[in-house]
């Protein structure tokens, strides 16, 4: 007797859904999420058995102050909303960063007090008369202040602002008189610094020299020569090529900013922001933006983890963060440093504690001893 060909089950039908169990896009689904996790799993005991540093690991988390548009409308200034709002996110992640590695957590905070900054504001000191109090909080906190300088310059003809690197007489123009403006406003020299767009030159350095400066953070190192960062935008002259450029703190030579020099030369100490391949395919390479999506952050800082026996990360963020998507990816970055294994040997300092921590001769081992 011939046996009955099964029917369909009803809920196989066309516009049915798919029971549990036996779905194969329930299947695929669950399947996908099974190799998710165990990515997610190799990759924490990966981090987890990384042998731990030798020392306590320096990472500067430096912050742009600046408005919220980069070429500002003259005609109607506005307050940096952008700065407002990370006044209070970098308290909470203080606060979070302290509890995770048990130390103080200090930040550095560089101030837009150029030229540009007085053409829409009328004065230099603009984020000092509005911020001052905010800023003395800062202070107080063991912040470090110091200054973020861009060449923009108004423009009768164009009726806007135009980045003009390419006038080196210009450039020192607005780095003395942010100088200038600091000093003023702080009673104290600026003893850290950063160039805007990651623009710098050689023939700037005996003048930073000559204004005192410590530490420069303006190195983004394994970046191409560029016209601009931003298409719409007017420019003269280019950002420099880094490609090659140190990634460990040096003095530069006198006239070579991107060569190490001797001891004998003085100068800043260039302290290049760290930098690396966003994910394994990618070919440009990305610096270390703490708002980055948070796998390229990753991949970023753990390279700058592994580099050396004596590790430090340095990243940098502008006030703007009013993206929310931005700020979410920043927090999310934090989060991972607060839970990162290495987290107790995490040193959340200035860029001159970075320095003077990175540079400090290592312990020597007693001589006759075998280490383990």
């Amino acid at each position: 007797m011939a046996r009955p060909t099964p029917q369909p089950h009803p809920s196989d039908a066309a516009g049915e859904p798919d029971r549990p169990g036996r779905s194969p896009r329930g299947a695929e689904r669950l399947l996908a999420f099974a190799r998710a996790l165990s990515r997610r799993a190799r990759q924490l005991t990966f981090d987890a058995r990384e042998p731990p540093p030798a020392c306590a690991v320096p990472i500067v988390l430096a912050i742009d102050v600046e408005p919220d548009q980069r070429v500002c409308d003259r005609s109607r200034p506005k307050p940096w909303s952008g700065f407002e709002r990370c006044l209070g996110e970098l308290e909470a992640v203080r606060d979070m960063l302290h509890r995770a590695t048990g130390a103080p957590v200090r930040f550095s905070w560089f101030l837009r007090m150029d030229p540009q900054i007085e053409t829409v504001y009328g004065t230099c000191s603009y984020v000092v008369e509005r911020y001052g109090g905010a800023l003395a909080r800062l202070a107080a906190a063991g912040d470090e202040l110091g200054l973020h300088v861009h060449g923009w310059r108004w423009s009768d003809e164009l009726c806007t602002f135009v980045s003009d690197m390419g006038d080196r007489e210009w450039v020192a123009h607005c780095v003395r008189v942010a100088f200038a403006a600091f000093e003023a406003a702080f009673a104290r020299r600026c003893r850290s610094f950063r160039f805007g767009d990651r623009w710098h030159d050689s023939s700037m350095l005996p003048l930073l020299r000559e204004l005192g400066v410590v530490v420069d953070l303006t190195l983004e190192p394994g970046k191409r020569a560029v016209r601009g960062l931003a298409p719409d935008e007017h420019t003269t002259g280019m950002i420099p090529s880094t490609i090659g450029a140190p990634e460990r703190p040096y003095r530069p030579a006198r006239d070579a900013w991107l060569e190490p020099g001797q001891a004998a030369d003085g100068g800043p100490w260039m302290l290049p922001l760290s930098a690396g391949l966003p994910h394994a395919g990618a070919r440009e390479v990305q610096s270390l933006g703490y708002y980055l999506e948070p796998r390229a952050f990753r991949h970023i800082a753990r390279r700058a983890l592994r580099a050396s026996r004596r590790p430090y990360v340095a990243g940098a963020i502008r006030t703007d963060l009013a993206n929310l998507r931005d700020m979410e990816f920043f927090w999310r970055n934090m989060r991972w440093l607060a839970r990162h294994p290495w987290r107790r040997d995490f040193r959340i300092c200035t860029t001159e504690e970075a320095i003077a921590r990175l540079t400090e001769p290592e312990p020597r081992e007693p001589a006759g001893l075998v280490p383990w």
